[in-house]
């Protein structure tokens, strides 16, 4: 084996010299690994059987999914189940209402007032020592009416 300073020396690197003196050891090579033809025959008749087994299995459970699906409808899938619980009714909550300035739409020569059409709403854990309370947060969303009538489009957002 070369240590790693006389292989710097020598110019050679350790695993690579360590690898290939312990493949000439061992008698390792393409030539150890080859069958025989009563090896390969074996081989072979293993494999077939193998296949021969999987193959009756694979249609024994075929027949009896059949079977499951002829006697009963398949249920239907459960609605989507939301990953959290909610938070408990009775804690506190604590509001933080985000409106817009002004309820008139912003677009240039409309000033119409603007209709809610909904808002998002999140809730948070929090505590304050020794008391536990829900931050509830909710935004307005909506264009004015009068934009949705008149056909204009109100501002993207950039």
């Amino acid at each position: 084996m070369c240590y790693p300073r006389r292989c710097a020396r020598l110019g050679r690197k350790p695993l690579i010299d360590a690898t290939a003196r312990f493949g000439r050891r061992r008698g390792g090579g393409a030539s150890s690994e080859a069958m025989d033809a009563d090896q390969r025959r074996l081989f072979e008749e293993t494999i077939a059987e193998d296949e021969a087994s999987l193959r009756a299995q694979l249609e024994q459970l075929r027949l009896q999914a059949a079977a499951d699906d002829a006697g009963k409808a398949k249920p239907k899938e459960a609605p989507h189940k939301p990953r959290r619980q909610a938070l408990p009714e009775h804690m506190r909550r604590v509001e933080h209402r985000h409106e817009p300035d002004t309820t008139d739409c912003q677009e240039p020569g409309c000033g119409r007032p603007m209709t809610r059409i909904g808002e998002d709403m999140s809730e948070r854990l929090d505590i304050v020592p020794a008391e536990f309370f829900v931050h509830r947060t909710s935004t307005a969303n909506g264009p004015a009416a009068a934009a949705r009538s008149s056909g204009m489009r109100p501002p993207s957002r950039s």
